[in-house]
């Protein structure tokens, strides 16, 4: 059986269930060339997600089974990996079940709005685009000009500093790029298979011991790529419309902005679960107080 072209995939689990089931339902609605659509959760919440999963078309598939293949060649993993380092993990070795040449993966909180295509994810019959752009510290400025300067300056530097960290990885002259800014993600197959022979190998060194010294799985993708060249780079920029931060997704709303408007530029929306996830059981009166001051500075943005 010959690997797709290209297919979608997402890691979740059981605490996204509704976030994982909108983006299967975009899938189904908006997918006109039926990419086939791959959804990785762990064993225990199979049964959950079948249930919850029946009428959609989306291929559900366990964490183990992905795993097992690791372990094949790399051993056991350590057990001092944190669950969002696991998941990362799932994502760069989701290439060794032979399921495609490319894969988009996208995470739960993730959704389509509008009709999308393969030419949408590959530059032409063989080769994916490279989500990706160069870092603009006054285009960052704009974005975030409605966050308090504390927290406007807290981003700029823990940006730059990630940057950093990862260019001079594989290339000492790397540009500054940011990779992964939003989901979805086009992977080569291809790509992860040189990182494996041709750097892993090689350098004596294991995925997990990789993913635990740099741990974020865009920018490991992406400057291998610009280092090992190993496919043609065509660049792309973020298909989705990305509210990483409580102010972004506060001042779109503030301008009229939704889903309509959007699709103009976008294929999508990507609201980050690390904001607006609600991790602990308070009442919205707590919750609001907590970000009481970030709120209100935002909004006087808007009313003066």
């Amino acid at each position: 059986m010959l690997k797709e072209k290209i297919v979608l995939f997402c890691k979740s689990y059981d605490k996204d269930l509704y976030r994982a089931k909108r983006l299967a339902d975009s899938v189904d609605r908006f997918n006109i060339d039926n990419i086939s659509f791959y959804m990785s959760v762990p064993q225990k919440d199979l049964g959950l997600f079948r249930d919850e999963f029946q009428d959609n078309k989306c291929i559900l598939l366990t964490d183990e089974e992905i795993i097992d293949r690791t372990i094949e060649v790399f051993g056991e993993i350590p057990g001092y990996f944190s669950p969002s380092i696991f998941q990362q993990l799932i994502k760069l070795e989701f290439w060794r079940m032979g399921k495609a040449r490319n894969y988009a993966w996208i995470d739960s909180d993730s959704y389509f709005i509008k009709d999308f295509k393969i030419s949408d994810f590959m530059y032409d019959s063989e080769t994916p685009y490279t989500i990706l752009e160069e870092f603009d510290i006054n285009e960052k400025k704009k974005k975030w000009s409605n966050a308090p300067k504390s927290v406007r300056e807290r981003r700029f530097v823990d940006r730059v500093n990630h940057i950093e960290k990862f260019k001079t990885l594989f290339d000492k002259e790397s540009k500054e790029y940011n990779f992964g800014v939003s989901t979805p993600i086009i992977w080569s197959s291809e790509v992860l298979k040189h990182l494996y022979e041709h750097y892993l190998v090689p350098e004596g060194k294991t995925i997990f011991r990789l993913l635990s010294d740099y741990p974020c799985e865009t920018f490991l993708y992406g400057y291998y790529l610009f280092h090992s060249k190993c496919i043609q780079i065509y660049p792309k920029k973020h298909m989705f419309k990305a509210f990483d931060y409580l102010d972004e997704f506060i001042s779109s709303q503030m301008i009229g902005e939704n889903e309509y408007t959007i699709a103009k530029d976008y294929f999508g929306i990507c609201i980050q679960s690390n904001w607006a996830l609600i991790k602990e059981k308070k009442k919205i009166s707590e919750r609001l107080r907590n970000r009481k001051q970030e709120i209100l500075y935002i909004i006087s943005k808007y009313i003066r």
